[in-house]
Formats: C-alpha cells, sequence, structure tokens
C-alpha cells in the first residue's frame, strides 16, 4: 500500500510539473489587449519568470498597467530592490524644502554614531549630496539588510577608499539614517512624502527587519504608483554629479533609469524604471517593470522603443 502511495504521489508531481511547464504566461487583468502585452510575456518566459508587472506611458497618450502570470496584482505592491533608492533621495530633498536638513551639510550633523566607528573619519565630512550621488569613495558590497548598518559601513570602510564615483548600498544605509533620525523612522516619511496625491500603495517589505536597509532596497510598491512617483522625482535629475542624478543613471541618448535586483529568498526579484527613452518614431516612453526573475533589460527595452 505504502509504495502505491508513493507511486501516486509521483505521478502528480510529475502531471503537475507537466502541466506547469507546458503553460505560458498570460496577461491577469480582463482588460483590452495592448501591443506591448506580447512583447513583455514573450520577455518574461525567455528569463524563466513565473510573473512580473508594467506600468507603460507614451508621449501624452494614457498610463498603461498590467500584470502577468503567478503572484502579481494591479493592487499588491512588489519589490522594488533598488529603485528604492531614487524615493530616499527625493524624500531628502523634500526634507530640505521644509527646512529639517541641508543635502550641502556633512552626513556627520545628522548621523553623529560615525564617528564611533573605525575610520569613520573618512567620511564625516562628505555632504549628503555626495551620499546621493555615490560621490563618497566608499567600496561597493552586497547589500546585507540582515547585518547591522554600522558593522556592515566598518567592513565597508576596512579597505581603502575608491576615487571618483562608486554606486554602494552603504551610501543608501547611511542616509536612510538621515530620514530615520530626523523624522523618527522611514514609514513616516513615506506617509509626509510620498504616499499623497494619488499614491498610496508604498511601503517598506517584511523582509527588510533592519530599518537602515529600507531606503536601500527594501521598499514595496505597484508599477503604476511608481511610475507616478518617477513623474514627480525624475526631472529633479537633472541636478546631478558625474553623469548621476539624485539617485538616477543618466543615460547617453537624455532618458534617465534605474534597476534593481535582490537575488535568494526563494525567487530572485528584478525591478526597472525608465523615464523619457525615445522611440522609434521621436515619441517618449516611460517604463516601470518587475519580475521574479532576472534579467533582459535591453531585449524588453530594445522592443518596445521600436514599437511605439
Amino acid at each position: 500500500m505504502n509504495k502505491c502511495k508513493i507511486f501516486i504521489r509521483s505521478l502528480l508531481l510529475v502531471l503537475c510539473i507537466s502541466l506547469v511547464a507546458g503553460c505560458t504566461l498570460a496577461k491577469n487583468e480582463e482588460s483590452a489587449d495592448h501591443p506591448a502585452d506580447k512583447i513583455v510575456i514573450s520577455t518574461l518566459e525567455a528569463i524563466g519568470a513565473r510573473g512580473g508587472s508594467i506600468t507603460i506611458k507614451v508621449a501624452d497618450s494614457e498610463m498603461y498597467s498590467a500584470t502577468y502570470g503567478i503572484g502579481y496584482d494591479l493592487h499588491k505592491p512588489v519589490t522594488l530592490a533598488s529603485l528604492s533608492k531614487p524615493v530616499t533621495s527625493y524624500i531628502l530633498l523634500q526634507m530640505e524644502i521644509d527646512g529639517l536638513i541641508n543635502v550641502n551639510s556633512p552626513i556627520g550633523s545628522y548621523v553623529p554614531e560615525i564617528s564611533e566607528l573605525q575610520n569613520g573619519s573618512r567620511i564625516i565630512d562628505k555632504t549628503l549630496f555626495d551620499f546621493m550621488t555615490h560621490n563618497t569613495g566608499i567600496v561597493s558590497l552586497p547589500l546585507d539588510s540582515s547585518g547591522d548598518w554600522k558593522k556592515n559601513l566598518e567592513a565597508a570602510l576596512s579597505d581603502n577608499p575608491t576615487q571618483g564615483r562608486v554606486y554602494s548600498n552603504e551610501n543608501y544605509a547611511l542616509l536612510t539614517r538621515v530620514v530615520i533620525n530626523t523624522l523618527g523612522s522611514y514609514e513616516d516619511a513615506l506617509r509626509k512624502y510620498i504616499n499623497v496625491g494619488g499614491i498610496t500603495t508604498f511601503r517598506v517589505g517584511s523582509k527588510f527587519s533592519r530599518p537602515s536597509y529600507a531606503g536601500v532596497g527594501g521598499l514595496e510598491s505597484t508599477t503604476a504608483d511608481y511610475y507616478k512617483f518617477m513623474e514627480r522625482s525624475a526631472p529633479l535629475s537633472e541636478v546631478q554629479s558625474d553623469g548621476f542624478g539624485i539617485s538616477w543613471f543618466h543615460g547617453e541618448a537624455g532618458f534617465v533609469w534605474h534597476q534593481g535586483m535582490i537575488a535568494g529568498g526563494g525567487r530572485d526579484q528584478h525591478a526597472l524604471a525608465l523615464w523619457g527613452a525615445t522611440s522609434a518614431s521621436g515619441a517618449v516612453v516611460s517604463i516601470v517593470f518587475q519580475a521574479d526573475a532576472f534579467d533582459t533589460d535591453a531585449l524588453l527595452i530594445e522592443q518596445l522603443l521600436r514599437l511605439f
């Protein structure tokens, strides 16, 4: 009897795997078809994703949003990964408008704990703007949201500082500390500056128990709400240093972008935001894309820009 049960369970498992392997991704919403749907679905299938979402706006047309496959819903926030960094920069700029900080002041004015750290003197006089544009010389380490920010920063400072701009998660861990030390919590900052004006879904993900890494890669939102946020924040990236705006990279063709990736813990997570790219017809196209696997940005963007 036990052998029979094992055989039946094995047969059911093989059948389930076969059914999943034989299925293709489909759009979840019962909305009108859009020319982008086939491109997005083929991209998700090419990277082995089980699901994803996209928001697109072409010139002055209406914003189009859709989700595909498993685990995605238009109203369910999903992982932003490093797309959290532009949110942190935008919050800091709004805090400056309110007179709470000055982005040209030394970070030690807002995070005095740096003076207690080994090699902390290397960065204590760097300005907030230096951190926002990754011009601090802190070496780049993998995101370690499980560790204490002080220990992670000491590890990053244990090597000699690099020259020029280096993208570093620890820059934004420190900027997140500025937000927390000034406002009390990152959630308060989201309520005050981000979830306003029709945006409602930004939140700190449950996986990020360390508050200092919320603004590094720990936020969640829907793609549609992230697009609305991008409309506010991306134009401000004209204030830049060495090709890097307030957490937006500047492309050679005039667009700005950021991407984020989180590996491990089940499925990998990938996020992409692209503002102001020029399509084949000359139309301006902006995109926010999410998937639960890495990563073929070039394939997706190239096809979409040819489409419009």
